[in-house]
């Protein structure tokens, strides 16, 4: 099979203009899918389940990882469409090859060890499986692409099915809106910047715990491989492990692997089911939410079952003979293996790490816990959940985010997770746990900021905010029980013509050792960083200024008379939508939006636009940029401003005052009107009155002590967040809105 350089070749593992990874996989998938339902209507029997859990079974196995039960029907029919995958592309047998064939080289001089399953396999099932896998035998981007084409789960979170499988039918509606799928530029940037931070060691060991089918692991071993020169199957076999709760990910992690390592196997006199078995040693079908804290790991009696383990792997790469496999019992006898109210050691998984991994990389679920009879071990656990309700509300992946920490080396480790965006500013008591435990175990922290808009991190398919997280444990960092160190960054827009730069041009601001409950703060450079400092030192808050707040319908805004109340939209993407009463007709009244405001009730005239100012600003904009998700705006938010009617002087009060009227009067000439689902919003774009609202900044710069070059940054600030790409003529409309040029939008994009 022609394989090409996904260094050289377009990338449709990478989402680009006019590219979809999702819609690359699922071409392709299909076709596995249908072969493997063809294949398991006809293997529904206890003889098929036999052989196959006969060949199958790893050959090292540990007695408890609360894997999910899957059908073996299901299972056996996956492995025998990757082993004909694998037979056609590393095997060198062509695509009129059968399935028979297939397995028989699989198994090679081993093969008289098994009885064969495909022999259960009635020929016309088995013809029509092969005429579908037959078409990607021959696809140059296979190889690319493997670990998408083989999520057993198709385009959908794994999690709210395995755990529930009434979600089922949530699951296949999400097929039609995309999938989480990690894109290989995504899992390369933070591999190799992993490797920048701790060095190319040909003897760390990565851990995935939720790998899936391996997409992480393969960013792992291509960038050591090429970076160290060794033998692809040689790292492999040392130094990746990968844990999933699903044993058909696990299956087919394997496969992916094999096929990534296979040049590398050419040279061994054995059949490719051991190279295989060997692959498999080190993936295990475990949940690793159940791992406890490599520190209350006892390592005695692991030294053992690691040499047990490197006896095995010994044996199937030198043509030993293992026909059945090795059950492993826990060293640790203080607690029943078969008891659902017990953890596992990270040792009774792979012995190899008993102590704690090297770098521990991935991406984690996004998805609700669902029900779980362990829910209360699990609160008890995890510092994330300490004092929370524990319910099916919680998330999955704060949890995977203490396992930066849990099940890494101390001392010296590093790991990588990408994560949702709402580990930055989610206020729940679970999120800001979590936070705090980040602050509290050491270390260095480095914080990557994603937003949606333009276009997203994981493609146009799944349009989330996402946050990387970076933490390295190394000699002259702050140790385990003290205060981390922070290094962040902004929160990043980018359109597809700039996603090939995008991860050369990341860098980080430092912002010292501080406390990250409130919130990971989004910066750009030192003097964000200084002026974030000095702006949350501050003990003045907005809320002090108003004599009455709340929500209202944007109708009641409509053709009001109360000049001493302002409104701000609940959400936001280009600016904040700040104003006052506004005049609409009656057919407009009919139509007009439901989504609530706020709305802040003064004691006069001139205080309200002394508000309207304030909230109307750069630095108020640049603050929300910094603080909150980049699209909605929270009372919360509002009412921590800094500021109040006591930070100025009665001079400079009085001209603020006088320039929020001014402000008011301006955007009115820049309101926008939208229509969605036949919904009518209305908003005021303050984006063409910059020279008024660079007078209001200079007032709140001055008065809040900051330095006067921060106007600049704002102004530049602003205009790179809207803009995003300059160079992009589509764009240029953005543009012309700085300079009053554009005065109407009916483009949602504006002002989400």
């Amino acid at each position: 099979m022609p394989i090409i350089d996904a260094r050289v070749a377009p990338r449709l593992s990478v989402p680009a203009a006019g590219r979809s990874l999702v819609r690359a996989a699922e071409e392709r998938a299909r076709h596995f899918r249908q072969a493997v339902s063809i294949l398991e209507s006809s293997l529904r029997s206890t003889e098929a389940n036999q052989r196959y859990l006969s060949i199958c079974t790893p050959r090292w196995m540990f007695t408890s990882g609360f894997a999910l039960e899957e059908s073996i029907e299901a299972r056996a029919s996956r492995f025998l469409a990757n082993i004909w995958l694998a037979a056609a592309c590393c095997g060198g047998l062509d695509a009129n090859a059968t399935l028979s064939e297939a397995e028989t080289w699989f198994l090679g001089n081993d093969v008289e060890l098994f009885e064969q399953i495909s022999s259960l396999i009635p020929d016309e099932f088995a013809n029509a499986a092969v005429s579908h896998l037959a078409k990607l035998a021959s696809d140059e981007h296979l190889l690319e692409l493997l670990p998408y084409i083989l999520d057993p789960f198709g385009p959908a979170s794994r999690l709210d099915v395995m755990r529930d499988p009434s979600n089922l039918s949530a699951r296949n509606a999400k097929k039609e809106g995309g999938v989480f799928y990690t894109p290989s530029d995504v899992a390369d940037y933070m591999v190799e910047h992993t490797l920048q931070s701790i060095g190319i060691s040909r003897t760390a060991r990565w851990l995935d715990p939720s790998c899936g089918t391996g997409v992480f692991l393969v960013s792992v071993l291509r960038a050591c491989g090429e970076l160290s020169g060794c033998n692809k199957l040689d790292f492999a076999l040392e130094n990746l492990f990968g844990i999933d709760v699903s044993c058909q990910s696990i299956e087919s992690c394997a496969f992916v692997l094999f096929h990534h390592c296979s040049s590398d196997a050419e040279d061994l006199a054995i059949s490719p089911w051991r190279v295989w078995h060997a692959l498999r040693l080190n993936l295990a079908a475990a949940d690793s939410l159940r791992i406890r804290p490599v520190k209350q790991c006892q390592e005695a009696g692991y030294h053992a079952s690691a040499c047990s383990r490197d006896e095995i792997r010994r044996d199937l790469l030198n043509g030993g003979r293992i026909t059945q496999p090795v059950v492993h019992s826990s060293c640790n006898s203080s607690f029943s293996l078969f008891s659902q109210n017990d953890d596992i050691n990270l040792g009774d998984v792979f012995p190899e790490v008993a102590s704690g991994v090297d770098v521990l990389v991935g991406n984690p679920p996004y998805a609700s816990l669902g029900f779980r009879e362990d829910a209360s071990l699990l609160a008890q656990s995890y510092q994330s959940s300490q004092g929370v309700r524990f319910s099916t509300s919680g998330n999955a992946y704060t949890f995977f985010v203490e396992m930066m920490w849990r099940l890494t080396k101390e001392t010296c480790s590093a790991s990588a997770l990408v994560v949702p965006l709402s580990i930055a500013y989610h206020q729940g008591k679970q999120y800001s746990n979590c936070r705090r435990a980040m602050s509290l175990n050491g270390g260095q922290w480095q914080f990557a900021f994603f937003d949606r808009e333009p276009h997203a991190l994981f493609g146009e398919e799944a349009k989330t905010r996402n946050a990387i997280l970076f933490r390295l444990e190394a000699p002259g960092q702050p140790p385990r029980g003290t205060i981390a160190t922070v290094q962040t960054g902004p929160l990043r827009k980018w359109t597809s013509r700039m996603r090939a730069n995008l991860f050369r041009t990341m860098n980080f601001t430092p912002i010292g050792s501080v406390g990250l409950t409130s919130g990971l703060p989004k910066l750009d450079g030192e003097l964000q960083g200084k002026m974030y400092s000095t702006l949350t030192k501050r003990i003045i808050r907005l809320r002090s200024m108003p004599s009455h707040s709340g929500t209202c319908l944007p109708c009641d805004a409509c053709n009001s008379r109360n000049e001493n109340r302002i409104y701000v939209a609940t959400t936001a993407y280009n600016f904040l939508n700040v104003f006052r009463g506004f005049s609409v007709d009656d057919k407009q009244l009919k139509i007009l939006s439901q989504n609530r405001v706020h709305y802040y009730d003064f004691a006069n005239r001139s205080e309200s636009s002394l508000a309207f100012a304030i909230v109307s600003s750069r630095l108020t904009y640049w603050l929300w940029h910094a603080e909150c998700d980049g699209f909605h705006v929270s009372k919360s938010f509002i009412d921590n401003l800094p500021f109040d009617s006591s930070s100025f002087s009665t001079v400079k009060a009085a001209e603020l005052s006088s320039l929020g009227e001014e402000l008011w009067h301006a955007v009115q000439l820049f309101r926008i009107e939208s229509k969605n689902k036949g919904k009518l919003t209305i908003a005021f774009r303050p984006l063409g009155c910059e020279l008024i609202r660079e007078q209001i900044d200079q007032i709140l710069i001055e008065s809040s002590g900051l330095n006067a070059e921060c106007s600049e940054e704002l102004r530049d600030f602003v205009f790179r967040t809207v803009v995003v790409d300059h160079t992009d003529e589509r764009r240029m409309h953005l543009t012309n809105v700085f300079h009053g040029t554009t005065r109407s939008c009916s483009n949602d994009q504006e002002n989400e």
